[in-house]
């Protein structure tokens, strides 16, 4: 009995880390939907690119990039998988793809970083949002997408593909297309899983706050677009 104990507790502190036992039919359908998803996302949102570097001033795809990997940060290969998908057939190729594979990789680590902080240190529950995870997830935002604005657009940098006259424009480009996407995606994923738990007249004051931040986030969204873009 002491032996079967011993061979099953490293394997249960592996489940913090995201769930790595627990790859199946479930795993593969999601990360299957996840990919539909981001790739019908993307095409929504590839009208306006900076520069053809697939930077736009909302990238919802990031937001929900990040939301898959709150709930494990196992589907990182999709995640990767993903972005390169969408680079090699809706936004095409514009630039090198070796310096394309090597943003969106460093991208992808840098979101399983930022998963993996808000998990388990500063203990974030994408499913239901309690008010600590408000004001975390509000605070947390700014800061993770200047780190993904400065890593994608860096990366592009260094790797002869953006001019330096261009770096700040493309990174403040690249910030406000992430932050936007997180803040409506995320508080969107938590209220559609509130919201398929109970019936919309028990929802809580939280997922009625989710659902605020998302309706204030796409206007927000419409707003910048239509200052920038003149409509």
């Amino acid at each position: 009995m002491a032996l079967m104990n011993s061979h099953v507790t490293p394997l249960q502190s592996l489940r913090p880390w995201g769930g790595l036992a627990a790859v199946g039919p479930k795993f593969w359908g999601t990360g299957a939907a996840f990919i539909a998803v981001y790739f019908a996302l993307n095409l929504l949102t590839e009208w306006h690119e900076f520069d053809r570097l697939g930077i736009t001033l909302w990238s919802p795809d990031d937001g929900l990039s990040l939301a898959l990997l709150l709930e494990s940060v196992a589907f990182a290969p999709f995640v990767f998988f993903g972005a390169v998908l969408v680079d090699l057939s809706i936004a095409g190729v514009h630039r090198s793809i070796g310096v394309t594979m090597a943003a969106e990789l460093s991208l992808t680590i840098a979101y399983v970083s930022l998963a993996f902080l808000l998990k388990n240190q500063l203990n974030f529950n994408i499913r239901q949002f309690r008010l600590p995870d408000v004001v975390t997830f509000l605070l947390f935002i700014p800061a993770a997408a200047t780190l993904s604005s400065f890593i994608y657009c860096g990366v592009f940098y260094l790797g002869g593909q953006l001019s330096a006259d261009k770096v700040f424009v493309a990174i403040g480009h690249c910030w406000i297309g992430v932050a936007l996407g997180m803040i409506t995606i995320i508080p969107a994923t938590t209220a559609v899983f509130s919201s398929l738990s109970t019936p919309p007249w028990r929802w809580s004051s939280y997922t009625l706050f989710t659902i605020f931040i998302f309706v204030l986030g796409i206007c927000h969204m419409s707003w910048i677009r239509g200052a920038r873009w003149g409509r």
